[in-house]
C-alpha cells in the first residue's frame, strides 16, 4: 500500500482516482517481532510518508482509516499495552495533518470485535471482516464519498412534544416537561445537546410543531434544562397548520429547496403525512424507544449531514439566516426595491482564493442555485489544484450589510 501510495507512476495514480481510501489492518501493520521502539518509529514513518504523498497529490482526496490493533500476546493483568498509545499515535498524526479521517477503530468499537471480523475468513482466505463489518465500513464510505460530493442535507426541522422533550407543553405546562440533565429526561437532555452540535456544524434547525406559539415559546426560552434556545433555530413555527404546509412556508422564506429537509416527528401520521405531500422531504422513523435518541441523532448526522470540515460560515450559518428574515421584514417597509437596497450599505470584497478558502469553495461549487452558472462540481483537491495553475483564474467574494455578514 505504501509503494502503491509514494510511487508517482504507481497503478493508482495512473487511474486518476478523485477519492482515495486508505483502509488499514492494525494488526499486520505493526508486526510482532517489533519491539515497543520499533512499533513507534514504524508508525511515524508510514505517517511521515503518507502525508508527503497525499501533499504531493491536491488533486484527490484522501480518507485514511484510524487503526484498531487488537492484543495477540497472552499476558498478565498487570503488563504494560501499547496497543491503544500506538492508535492514538496514528490519530493524532492523521489529526495533525488534517487528513480526513474513515474512523475504523469507533466502527469495530460499536460493532465489536466478534462481529466486525471473521477469523474463519481470514485463515481460510486472507479476508480480515466478516460481512457485518464490510457492510458497516462500505456504508461509511458512501457517507463520506457524499459529503465530499456536497450532497448534505442543510436542514433539520423538528417537532416538539414528545420529541424534544417528554410530554405536552399546553397539558403539562413548562414545569411538567420530561427534560433534565439527570433521570428519564436526560434522555430528551442528550439528545437536545447533539442536535446543537449539529447547528454548530452549520445544520439549520427549525420548529414545526402543532402546538399555541406562546406555549412553545415559553419552554424554549424559559425551561431551566433546555440545551437549545429560540437563537439555535432559523424559524419557529407554532401553530395548527398542517405540517406540510409549514415546512412548505419554511422552504420559500429561506430560499432552501425541500430536497435539503430532514423533519424529525414522534408522530407516525405526521411522518406520513408530510411523507404522502412532500415526498422529496427526507423522512426517518423515530425511535420507539426513546433511550436511543443520542445514538438515533448520531447516525442520523453521519448519513445526511456529514461535512469533510466546517468552514467559519458553517458555524455562524443559523445567524446569517436569521439576518435574512430581518432584511426580508424590512423590505416589505420601502415602496422601491432600489432604496430597500441602497439603504442595506451592502459591501463587496473580492480577493484570490487562498488555501484556508478552499473547504468553502468547494461547499459553493456544490450549490445548485443561480450562483453557479455552468452546474460544474469541483472538490477541494480540485480547487487545490486549479489554483496552483495559471491557466485558472479564481477569486472569492464577500459581502456584508448592516444586518451581518452574508458570508463567502
Amino acid at each position: 500500500w505504501m509503494q502503491e501510495l509514494v510511487a508517482p507512476s504507481s497503478d493508482l495514480y495512473a487511474f486518476a482516482p478523485a477519492i482515495v481510501f486508505v483502509l488499514l489492518d492494525g494488526r499486520e501493520l505493526i508486526p510482532d517481532a517489533w519491539s515497543e521502539t520499533e512499533a513507534f518509529s514504524g508508525l511515524d514513518s508510514m505517517l511521515a510518508a503518507l502525508a508527503a504523498a497525499i501533499r504531493a497529490h491536491t488533486d484527490i482526496s484522501f480518507v485514511v482509516s484510524t487503526l484498531d490493533i487488537p492484543r495477540r500476546s497472552l499476558a498478565p493483568l498487570a503488563s504494560p499495552r501499547i496497543e491503544e498509545a500506538l492508535q492514538a499515535r496514528w490519530r493524532e498524526g492523521l489529526d495533525k495533518e488534517g487528513i480526513a479521517v474513515l474512523d475504523l477503530s469507533d466502527i469495530v468499537a460499536t460493532l465489536g470485535r466478534s462481529h466486525c471480523y471473521s477469523p474463519k475468513m481470514w485463515y481460510l482466505g486472507g479476508l480480515r471482516f466478516s460481512s457485518t463489518g464490510e457492510k458497516a465500513i462500505v456504508r461509511e464510505m458512501r457517507r463520506i464519498r457524499n459529503a465530499f460530493a456536497g450532497s448534505r442535507k442543510k436542514l433539520l426541522a423538528l417537532d416538539l412534544d414528545n420529541t424534544l422533550w417528554g410530554g405536552v407543553v399546553g397539558e403539562d405546562g413548562v414545569g411538567g416537561l420530561d427534560l433534565a440533565p439527570t433521570g428519564t429526561g436526560s434522555r430528551f437532555y442528550d439528545f437536545q445537546k447533539r442536535i446543537k452540535d449539529l447547528a454548530d456544524m452549520g445544520v439549520l434547525l427549525a420548529v414545526v410543531s402543532k402546538n399555541n406559539p406562546e406555549d412553545a415559546l415559553d419552554a424554549i426560552r424559559n425551561h431551566p434544562h433546555m440545551p437549545l434556545r429560540e437563537d439555535d433555530f432559523v424559524a419557529v413555527k407554532a401553530n395548527w397548520l398542517p405540517k406540510p404546509q409549514n415546512l412548505k412556508d419554511l422552504a420559500a422564506t429561506l430560499n432552501i429547496g425541500l430536497d435539503s429537509f430532514v423533519f424529525l416527528d414522534d408522530s407516525p401520521v405526521e411522518r406520513e403525512a408530510v411523507r404522502a405531500s412532500l415526498p422529496e422531504v427526507t423522512v426517518p422513523d423515530f425511535p420507539a424507544d426513546t433511550s436511543t435518541l443520542e445514538s438515533f441523532i448520531a447516525e442520523l448526522s453521519r448519513e445526511y449531514f456529514l461535512l469533510p470540515r466546517a468552514t467559519r460560515e458553517d458555524a455562524e450559518k443559523t445567524a446569517m439566516y436569521r439576518s435574512e428574515a430581518k432584511r426580508e421584514d424590512e423590505k416589505s417597509r420601502f415602496d422601491s426595491l432600489d432604496s430597500f437596497l441602497e439603504s442595506l450599505q451592502m459591501e463587496l470584497t473580492l480577493r484570490p482564493l487562498s488555501e484556508n478558502d478552499i473547504p468553502r469553495a468547494a461547499q459553493l461549487t456544490q450549490k445548485t442555485n443561480q450562483f453557479n452558472l455552468t452546474t460544474r462540481r469541483y472538490t477541494e483537491a480540485d480547487l487545490a489544484r486549479m489554483s496552483q495553475d495559471p491557466s485558472w483564474f479564481i477569486r472569492i467574494g464577500s459581502l456584508t450589510d448592516r444586518f451581518g455578514d452574508f458570508g463567502q
